[in-house]
This record gives structure tokens, C-alpha cells and sequence, in this order.
């Protein structure tokens, strides 16, 4: 009994898993007009959620096997294996990019993409390992938002020949980093 409660929850868990993997896929799949794309930046380098996940699969597997041994391998390398799914499509969607129609911030995210004709301003701010480009824009209501897009040293030069196609130089000087965030967001 207990070893069908668990490989249902493993099928299950797989098939939810698998199944956010596709959709990650296809929506990446669907953005034409690609110039350039990298992958986005993670807290800590990689997703936190589905690596605590799987460290949490891999402590109780330990612990449980000595304890419960009618719970088999496969339960565990189910879990551990979903997980792995679900750290594939975190690391996928948080891809950059950049298209022949604007930007999209996220490729799980694809309600965020921004046209370029919605940018009504833009500037960089430069740290020890990337520039952050500011971007300042209308949505479809009318209502001003700010996109901040950290792209890595290697795409720096191309990102600014995109955009000076794109859009133009908006801004000529490199501002200094605001004191506040909320200086730009009209608080």
C-alpha cells in the first residue's frame, strides 16, 4: 500500500515536472526574430528552490533507507529526477532575449516582454562585473514601468549596437546609480 501511495506521488510529480519543462521549452520556441540571448542571472548561480528540492531528497533517501527500507531506489531517483527537470526548466527560464522586436526579460515570463517602441528612455549603471541598462517604458495601459536588465561584459557591445539600431542613443551620459530605486519610480 504505501509503496503505490509513493509511486503515485513520483508519476505525479514527474508528470508535473516534465510537463513545466515543455512548456518552457515550447515558449522559448515560439520567440522569433532572435538577434542575441544569455542566460538570465540566478541569486546564488543556480535555482535555489529545486537544488534545496533535491538536497532534501538526497538527506531523507540517506536517513529513510536505514529506517524505512520497503521504500524503494526508485522512489528517490523519481524525485531526484523531477527535480533535475524542474532545475532545467528554472535555468531556462530565466533566459534573456533580445529579439528583432524588443526585449524579452525572462523566457518563462513571456507577459513581461518589452517592444521597443515602448522604451520611452534608457541608461546604463556599470558594477565590477556588469552593466546594468535601465530601461524606462510605457505598458499597454499607459502605466510607467522600469525593466532593469543586467547583460554580462561578454554581450555588453553587442547589446549597445542592438540598441542603438533599435532605439537610439536615449541617454548620452552614464548616470550615476540612484541613492533609492524609488528616485526612478516616481515615488
Amino acid at each position: 500500500m504505501m509503496s503505490t501511495i509513493h509511486s503515485v506521488l513520483v508519476l505525479a510529480f514527474l508528470g508535473v515536472t516534465a510537463l513545466l519543462l515543455v512548456i518552457t521549452v515550447m515558449q522559448r520556441l515560439r520567440i522569433r526574430g532572435v538577434r542575441m540571448e544569455w542566460r538570465g542571472h540566478l541569486p546564488l548561480g543556480f535555482p535555489l528552490w529545486p537544488t534545496v528540492f533535491m538536497g532534501f531528497v538526497a538527506l531523507f533517501m540517506v536517513f529513510a533507507n536505514n529506517a524505512y527500507p520497503e521504500i524503494g531506489f526508485s522512489v528517490y531517483l523519481g524525485y531526484l529526477t523531477g527535480g533535475l527537470l524542474w532545475f532545467s526548466a528554472m535555468v531556462m527560464a530565466r533566459g534573456v532575449v533580445v529579439t528583432e522586436y524588443g526585449i524579452v526579460p525572462g523566457t518563462g515570463r513571456p507577459g513581461d516582454a518589452v517592444a521597443w517602441s515602448q522604451i520611452n528612455d534608457w541608461f546604463e549603471v556599470r558594477d565590477a562585473r556588469r552593466t546594468t541598462f535601465v530601461f524606462i517604458y510605457n505598458r499597454y495601459d499607459n502605466e510607467r514601468r522600469r525593466l532593469d536588465l543586467a547583460v554580462p561584459r561578454m554581450h555588453e557591445d553587442r547589446f549597445r549596437h542592438i540598441l542603438a539600431q533599435k532605439i537610439g542613443d536615449c541617454a548620452t551620459l552614464p548616470l550615476p546609480t540612484p541613492a533609492e530605486r524609488k528616485a526612478m519610480e516616481g515615488h
